[in-house]
């Protein structure tokens, strides 16, 4: 695949339908007749050896038969029968290859094998090549699919993973009155990929804007590369299937619960500048701003002839990071003359109240999007008895011819709306049903203009020669694997950690509560007592931890305690003694962890912790590398991170500090891949620093 294939692949001058036939309701039927009625011009050639004709063409028994140049192979036969048919297009000197046929990769073991077949042969041949399993693609010139209706003529372009999805959205999208450039169906992506598709579009000048649906990824990386430099150019919104997948889990570590599919995926994506909507609404109230382009700072006016509905605009619009515009003393002068002072509200949203009339209504928002201060304009309309919604509707039209900047309508109700509705749609003014839909796509957008920037930035490359214990780490490693182990011990981990400026509180074995003692006597009092098992993950639920012990015989007692519990709450499990460490209580407990996801690699997760670290989930991810501004941008996007700042005179951390731990633990990471998940938890900070309190450390297997 090749950006030249793509174009050949998209712009063919003549198109072999291999499987093409005369049959009702059949595959080969429907794209022989969606390619005979396209704009474009183009030959089309029916390939079927067991047919003369189909329509009046003349058939061919293979397209080696065919002596034109064919640009576009199109194939809709058995599974069984592709790979051999690929490689025959080869030999016929095709350029591209549109795989519809089914039963590949879904079809059980034989379908992997044919699907292995098919990657060797496309391999071999060079083709460009879309699918298998895939609705094939649609332009507004072009409909080479087998799809009935073709898109509307529009500025964004529309990669979906599932076929089935992708034909109700055209559907859809033609009642929204919603165009596309490109609708693309990329099936089980044998060549044609995601990562391909957004750099061709990066490009394409008919393209605006780039949704995507997808269900799994299978070369992550190069998907993350493509899709930020994609983002730098034109907004990529995407739209996650299986968000809650079998990826979260808690067998070993805090981080395996907390970094589930849905949380790594969110991570990635924002690390990429794209845009992630929930819902297949979302993705289309967010789709329906793309062509306005820019949005600027994102400053939003509101105007609306019912208080309610602008009080929940403005309460979602604050609650999802959006900009409320500060209307400036002209326009508040502008709009006093033409409401009147006993009946406008001296703030944005604009009230109109429900007995202005539609000339009203409309000079309103044409007045607040003249001014600078203000990015777009979000007009809500409740059915009143003064407020003719098609009137608003078509002034609203006439604003719009004079503005770039976007107008956004929300019409409330039914029936008594749905004209005015409809006349917005078919004038490409973008309509909603309610002002939360309206407010979370223009807030979307606004968020990803405004981030633009940070997406730019190019991080300075991480020194390798920060006098980090790599050399002794490595030994640390190879001697657990040597032994058959997976799980580090207590001393490991802390020289692990601690060689690469991770501050840890020592802690010492004791078997014994006699050892116990004389560990806390050396060490000094007050000390923790834990239990020390392989097969305790989390202490707190054994009742495994006792804190602030200040004296020998309570030290003596926690030991006996401590094993009690344990051995109570999981009889099988295997106790080694206990751990004795230094009661260091700081003001504030933190979760610093790792986990390696399949499709990602190592996610580094940080927030809230202790006890409660999984139920309040007060976490940020970040795919590592991490630098220094990564970092600092990933604690603020934690709720601990106002109190961590210094707090209504509360003192705060070092942030500075925090952040350059967060990248000591992502070079940890990045060092050594043999590590499969780290929990830190607490990590404890205040104004003195941080020290981390306990620790486990997992490693792959071997």
């Amino acid at each position: 695949m090749t950006d030249s294939g793509l174009k050949n692949l998209f712009n063919p001058r003549s198109v072999a339908v291999i499987g093409a036939t005369e049959e009702p309701s059949r595959v080969g039927t429907a794209l022989l007749e969606n390619l005979s009625r396209s704009v474009q011009p183009l030959t089309v050639y029916p390939v079927n050896p067991n047919r003369a004709t189909v329509f009046g063409l003349t058939s061919y028994p293979s397209v080696l038969s065919i002596k034109e140049k064919i640009d576009l192979a199109v194939i809709a036969t058995p599974a069984a029968t592709v790979p051999g048919i690929i490689e025959e297009c080869a030999r016929a000197g095709i350029d591209s290859a549109i795989i519809i046929s089914s039963g590949f990769k879904e079809g059980g073991a034989e379908g992997e094998k044919l699907f292995t077949a098919l990657t060797e042969s496309v391999r071999k041949s060079r083709l460009t090549v879309l699918g298998p399993n895939c609705l094939g693609f649609l332009t507004p010139r072009l409909n080479a699919s087998f799809i009935k209706q073709a898109p509307l003529p529009g500025r964004v372009a529309f990669i979906s993973q599932s076929g089935a999805l992708g034909s109700a959205v055209l559907d859809w999208a033609g009642k929204e009155q919603l165009g596309f450039s490109y609708f693309i169906s990329v099936g089980e992506t044998v060549d044609v990929d995601f990562s391909g598709l957004l750099t061709y579009l990066k490009n394409d000048p008919a393209t605006d804007g780039i949704l995507i649906y997808l269900e799994s990824l299978t070369n992550a990386q190069k998907f993350l590369a493509s899709a930020r430099s994609c983002s730098l150019k034109k907004p990529v919104v995407v739209l996650k299937g299986g968000r809650n997948g079998a990826g979260a889990r808690a067998a070993f570590s805090h981080t395996g619960s907390l970094a589930g599919d849905d949380a790594v995926y969110s991570a990635a994506f924002a690390r990429s500048g794209l845009i992630q909507v929930r819902t297949i609404r979302e993705l289309f109230d967010v789709a329906k701003l793309l062509p306005y382009g820019e949005l600027k700072d994102g400053r939003l006016a509101i105007v609306t002839n019912a208080g309610g509905p602008g009080v929940v605009a403005t309460d979602y619009l604050t609650e999802n990071h959006g900009r409320l515009a500060e209307l400036s003393a002209e326009t508040m002068t502008s709009l006093e003359k033409l409401l009147g002072q006993t009946s406008l509200s001296r703030t944005n949203p604009v009230d109109v109240l429900g007995d202005s009339r539609p000339e009203k209504i409309c000079a309103s928002a044409e007045i607040c999007l003249t001014d600078a201060k203000v990015d777009g304009v979000l007009m809500i309309i409740t059915p009143q008895s003064m407020t003719e919604p098609l009137r608003v509707a078509e002034g609203l039209i006439e604003i719009k011819k004079k503005s770039s900047k976007p107008v956004l309508a929300a019409f409330l109700g039914g029936g008594l709306v749905d004209p005015a509705r409809e006349l917005l749609k078919h004038n490409r003014i973008p309509v909603f049903d309610f002002p939360e839909e309206a407010v979370g796509a223009f807030t979307s957008l606004a968020n990803y203009f405004g981030s633009k920037e940070l997406l730019g930035e190019v991080p300075p490359p991480i020194s390798k020669e920060l006098g980090f214990g790599q050399a002794a780490n490595k030994k640390i490693i190879e001697k657990v694997q040597k032994d058959g182990r997976r799980v580090l011990s207590l001393s490991e981990v802390i020289t692990l950690l601690s060689n690469y400026d991770i501050p840890v509180n020592e802690s010492f074995m004791a078997t014994t509560a006699e050892n116990a003692v004389a560990v806390a006597q050396k060490i000094g009092f007050p000390v923790v007592v834990k239990i020390a098992s392989k097969d305790i993950s989390h202490k707190t639920e054994a009742g495994g931890i006792i804190l602030n012990l200040d004296s020998p015989e309570k030290v003596a007692n926690a030991f006996n305690e401590v094993v009690a519990r344990a051995k109570a709450f999981s009889s099988d499990a295997a106790t080694e003694g206990v751990t004795v460490a230094r009661f260091e209580p700081r003001k504030f407990e933190l979760f610093l962890g790792m986990k390696k996801d399949p499709t990602f690699g190592p996610v580094v997760a940080f927030g809230r912790g202790g006890v409660e670290v999984e139920a309040i989930k007060d976490i940020a991810m970040e795919i590592v590398p991490l630098d220094k501004r990564l970092a600092l941008l990933m604690i603020e996007r934690t709720q601990i991170y106002k109190l961590l700042a210094g707090y209504r005179g509360m003192k705060g951390v070092d942030l500075e500090e925090l952040a350059t731990l967060l990248c000591n633990f992502s070079r940890l990471v990045e060092d050594f891949p043999e590590i499969a998940e780290i929990d830190l938890n607490p990590l404890a900070a205040d104004e003195r620093g941080f020290l981390v309190l306990d620790a486990r450390i997992l490693l792959e297997s071997v």
